[in-house]
């Protein structure tokens, strides 16, 4: 029964988050008016590059966008795409590790997304937020090494993050 009423705690964490994540880029969309300059900046996206949630290079000093750029994404697909691998590998590992370790990586993976990006490539504008789902499966990944012997599909498992992980290298590539 503990099972249950902590699967249920951890479910509505995550849902949440993703709410949240789907009602910002939602109310961005349709309300930041994008001018015709930010529009040949990122002719593919719909938000405009004048969002406050949006990480920009020229803005760096604006510390929170180093975050706030993983509630903005380039479209619907981006984004359905992100909160589904959050919502299938997300509630697994915050059942198994708590929201707080979950929330901790999430973050620490969107705070280095935005810091490589700014160092490798300092003219890019950054939304999504895949450096945080990259971090839950990488994590994922490692669970699945640490306790390979003790889960009961670990195969299944390990090649449902290889599919996903190549999925999303060729989303990345189109």
């Amino acid at each position: 029964m503990c099972f249950l009423s902590s699967l249920n705690v951890q479910t509505n964490k995550k849902i949440i988050f993703s709410h949240l994540q789907v009602a910002i880029f939602a109310y961005d969309s349709a309300t930041v008016p994008g001018t015709e300059a930010t529009r040949e900046l990122i002719p593919h996206m719909p938000i405009a590059s004048d969002s406050v949630f949006i990480y920009r290079p020229d803005r760096r000093l604006q510390v929170w966008r180093f975050l706030s750029y993983m509630f903005l994404h380039a479209n619907w697909f981006h984004l359905g795409f992100n909160v589904v691998i959050q919502l299938f590998y997300g509630i697994p590992l915050e059942v198994m590790h708590g929201s707080a370790r979950i929330g901790i990586i999430y973050c620490a993976g969107v705070f280095a997304g935005s810091l490589g990006t700014s160092v490798v490539d300092s003219e890019v504008y950054l939304v999504g937020a895949s450096g945080g789902v990259y971090a839950m499966l990488a994590a994922h990944l490692a669970n699945i090494t640490l306790n390979y012997r003790q889960m009961r599909y670990a195969v299944a498992q390990l090649l449902s993050v290889l599919i996903f992980g190549k999925f999303s290298l060729i989303f990345i590539s189109i």
